[in-house]
Formats: structure tokens, C-alpha cells, sequence
């Protein structure tokens, strides 16, 4: 676990230092090594045998927790967003009751 951290560390120095100078395509890169990852896991999922045949008592169970998370983190990103453009059209009335220019 300890070198999981200090790989990324070292990552955000490399990007400190090297800001500017090097481009990398770093979204095109994370999206391989996402790909990989779910690919090796789909890997190891697949040849357990016991995960297999729990699959039907444990496939309910987990989309139902998904579903309920994907729901929930869905909603309250909606009423954040709600919150935000409120606070956003509060600060553009004060100020330009004010005189003054909106600030982003």
C-alpha cells in the first residue's frame, strides 16, 4: 500500500517539474489503464468458480446497492447544482444592485 502512495507522489512531482515541458496524452493514457484494470478483474471474476455460482443470490443484492448508489449520488449532484446557480444568481443581483460587475 505504501508504494501505491508513493508512486503517486512521485507522479505529482514528475508533473510539477516537467508542467509545461512535456505533453503527454495523460486522459488517453487513463483510459487504457482503466480498461486494463476492469479487463484483468473481469479476468479474475470469471475463473473463480465459487463467485460464479453465487452469482444469482449476490446479482439482486448488488443491483440493488448500485442502482441505489447511482440514484442517490445522481440526486444529490442535482440539488448541489441547484444550490450552486442560486448562490451564483444571489451574487450577480447583489452586485450589480451595487453597481458593481458580477463576479464568476
Amino acid at each position: 500500500m505504501l508504494w501505491l502512495i508513493l508512486t503517486l507522489f512521485i507522479g505529482f512531482g514528475a508533473g510539477l517539474l516537467l508542467r509545461g515541458r512535456v505533453k503527454l496524452p495523460t486522459g488517453t493514457i487513463t483510459l487504457i489503464s482503466i480498461c486494463l484494470l476492469l479487463f484483468f478483474l473481469g479476468m479474475e471474476i470469471g475463473s473463480d468458480k465459487e463467485l460464479i455460482s453465487n452469482l444469482p443470490t449476490m446479482g439482486l443484492t448488488s443491483l440493488i446497492v448500485s442502482v441505489g448508489g447511482i440514484l442517490g449520488s445522481s440526486v444529490l449532484a442535482k440539488v448541489l447544482s441547484i444550490i450552486i446557480q442560486r448562490n451564483k444568481a444571489r451574487k450577480a443581483q447583489n452586485s450589480a444592485g451595487n453597481g458593481k460587475e458580477a463576479i464568476r
